[in-house]
């Protein structure tokens, strides 16, 4: 297998704007959602090739450490973190209803850590412990959520996605809600913090092992049924431009 370094150019948050270069794939993409209106708003996209749009989230500089690109992820390419790898995204909004969409393999061969983090925003995050699915949602307080024990298969991808909006907080694995609590306060308790993917928020601590791949986070209601269509179709079916 062949292992490439990601250069910046390859890993960027792609910014649909007037001067985009793939007209094609943006007329698309607005031809869809004139039938399929949705209330949620694509603000993120890392996905490793410039096949999804970020909308709305303003062009920001993200820094990466030791990342590598693979050929087989998901949909295209994805990204391997081996460890030392980290991804930082400056300023993410922490909206009042929204979600986080991801895929992620563990090596097969490999012996996992206790923890891992793969999303970690200071009070939310998206981490694996003892091969099992956990979340943590800040609205004042932590809400924690969690999958089985053992439920999480290596060498395979599986889709993760928390969601939150109303007065629950959901977490999903492959399409199916694992865990919810349903004392949401309607409002986070920080509405905007830095994201660290690969790591601990401090970027050090909960290294991750493995590779990710369509890291999509969104503002606004994302019905369970859409959450399932991200696990079905390996990216949005949807994905929203304006």
């Amino acid at each position: 297998m062949k292992i490439q370094n990601l250069a910046p150019a390859l890993f960027a948050v792609v910014v649909l704007a007037a001067g985009c270069a793939d007209r094609t794939e943006r007329d698309r993409r607005l031809e869809l959602l004139q039938d399929k209106p949705s209330p949620r708003q694509l603000t993120l996209a890392l996905t490793f090739e410039d096949d999804v749009v970020d909308s709305s989230l303003a062009m920001r500089e993200l820094s990466h450490e030791n990342v590598a690109l693979i050929p087989e992820g998901v949909v295209g390419a994805a990204a391997r973190f081996d460890g030392t790898a980290v991804i930082r995204v400056p300023g993410l909004e922490i909206p009042e209803a929204g979600a986080w969409s991801l895929w992620f393999r563990i090596p097969e061969e490999t012996d996992p850590p206790r923890e891992m983090r793969l999303l970690d925003a200071n009070g939310y995050a998206v981490f694996v412990a003892n091969q099992r699915l956990l979340a943590i949602f800040n609205d004042g307080r932590n809400i924690h959520l969690r999958g089985e024990p053992g439920g999480l298969e290596t060498g395979r991808w599986h889709h993760a996605a928390l969601a939150w909006g109303g007065e629950r907080v959901a977490l999903f694995l492959d399409g199916e809600m694992i865990d919810h609590n349903d004392t949401y306060a309607g409002r986070p308790g920080f509405p905007e913090r830095n994201l660290v993917i690969g790591n601990r928020w401090t970027g050090t601590g909960r290294p991750f092992v493995g590779d990710l791949d369509e890291i999509l986070i969104y503002r606004g209601d994302f019905p369970e049924d859409q959450i399932a269509a991200l696990a079905e179709e390996g990216r949005d079916p949807q994905p929203q431009v304006r």
